[in-house]
């Protein structure tokens, strides 16, 4: 505990050379060169309490959308599509996840999708499923396989893959080891 390296004194602050009276406070002195911690923090400080979100910039918000709702089984929230061809706002949506896909006339996505990881933002997302073969068997009816993986993490107690949307964002799947 860190008051047993410390002992308050108790001064009497002369004001009287400003004017005012005399007022008493305490000065906590430490014996050790650390400056004081705060208060221990109560974890989580943001619990987890609703479904997780992400948002991601598109070329084409049908063609992703249609991806999302496959895969994911997301429906639709909420469309904002703007009469001046501006910032169109796709939000899908299930118990536990919300997915906004946005695209606006002036947006400049990457023509490089192999080296799109390589910039700065979003690097990608990850979901953890049940069970992950059957998660990647699914998928691969659907003629999508993973990138890399599936591989085992030991020390983390997970099993992952990588796969890409239709869009060459990469989103990792997490099983829970037991």
């Amino acid at each position: 505990m860190i008051g047993s390296t410390r002992r308050a004194l108790r001064i009497v602050v002369v004001a009287s050379l400003l004017g005012g009276p005399a007022l008493p406070a305490t000065l906590a002195v430490s014996a050790s060169a650390e400056p004081p911690r705060p208060p221990a923090a109560r974890w989580p400080i943001v619990p987890d309490s609703g479904p997780q979100f992400f948002a991601i910039a598109v070329r084409d918000v049908a063609a992703s959308a249609r991806f999302y709702r496959e895969v994911f089984g997301l429906t639709t929230r909420k469309e904002i599509e703007p009469s001046d061809g501006g910032y169109h706002v796709l939000i899908l949506g299930s118990d536990r996840l919300v997915v906004e896909l946005g695209h606006g006339r002036d947006f400049r996505i990457g023509e490089e999708p192999d080296r799109r990881h390589l910039v700065a933002g979003v690097f990608k997302v990850g979901f953890y499923v049940a069970d992950l073969s059957l998660t990647l068997r699914a998928l691969a009816e659907h003629g999508i396989s993973p990138i890399v993986g599936p591989f085992v993490e030991t020390d983390l107690r997970i099993r992952s893959a990588v796969i890409h949307d239709n869009e060459g964002n990469a989103i990792q799947l997490f099983e829970r080891l037991r």
